[in-house]
């Protein structure tokens, strides 16, 4: 079972925190299940036999606390075959997935996944549509891509312009798999960041390695980050 983190957007998350505590207690319990995909097995006596293992819990109150996650936008479910499943709304904005492997769960339906937060550019996708048609190592001519003017954008846009040449490499890596938009917003965001610690928290911060940026996935921090100018 992978490790999952909770990050501390969880204290003014408006959807959590209009759960019971109880509902609460059973997201929490839920995170580790999910695959790379954040998809899960949500049949009851399933869930009941590993989240709660030590515990005497009713099947009911697991339906219960089920239906709490699914009104308050949190996890959506789905039934095939007799069985459960379940996926969370906002796993690609909040984990970062190294390696996407192999799928526990049959994938989500059509309908369903498209109410999923970031679906273009997350594993969420029931098929990953990258946007080049071959690999890059065939589009390559005269040592320049399709995606080369993107990764100028995402150069103008960085606060710190060092290590081109490796930079250019990791954003066209980024890119094939589709997430090259999503960079260049989160160079945007992290503009931004780095103006809000500047002007409001009167600290100066040096930019990142771009390379650091790209590799880390610090990026994806930063894609949400909204700069708002001081009044």
């Amino acid at each position: 079972m992978p490790t999952r983190f909770i990050k501390e957007s969880i204290w003014t998350s408006p959807n959590l925190n209009k759960l019971s505590p109880l509902a609460e207690r059973h997201f929490y319990r839920l995170l580790p299940l999910p695959d790379d995909h954040g998809c899960f097995e949500a049949t009851p006596a399933v869930i009941k036999g590993k989240c709660y293992p030590l515990q005497d819990v009713e099947i009911a109150d697991i339906q219960k606390w089920h239906d709490e996650l699914r009104a308050n936008d949190l996890v959506c479910f789905w039934e095939q075959n007799d069985r459960f499943y379940g996926i969370f709304k906002t796993w690609a904005k909040h984990n970062r997935i190294r390696s996407l492997h192999q799928r526990k769960t049959p994938p989500p339906p059509k309908d369903l996944s498209s109410l999923v937060v970031n679906r273009r550019h997350s594993h969420l996708t029931l098929t990953p549509t990258l946007t080049p048609t071959h690999s890059l190592r065939k589009l390559k001519r005269d040592g320049q891509t399709e995606f080369d003017p993107l990764f100028e954008t995402f150069w103008k846009t960085y606060p710190l312009n060092i290590d081109k040449k490796e930079s250019r490499g990791l954003f066209l890596a980024l890119a094939e798999k589709g997430f090259a938009d999503d960079v260049i917003k989160a160079a945007k965001g992290y503009v931004g960041f780095l103006k809000h610690q500047r002007i409001h928290e009167n600290f100066e911060q040096k930019p990142m390695h771009p390379p650091k940026f790209l590799t880390k996935e610090a990026w994806k921090d930063y894609l949400d980050f909204e700069y708002k100018p001081p009044m």
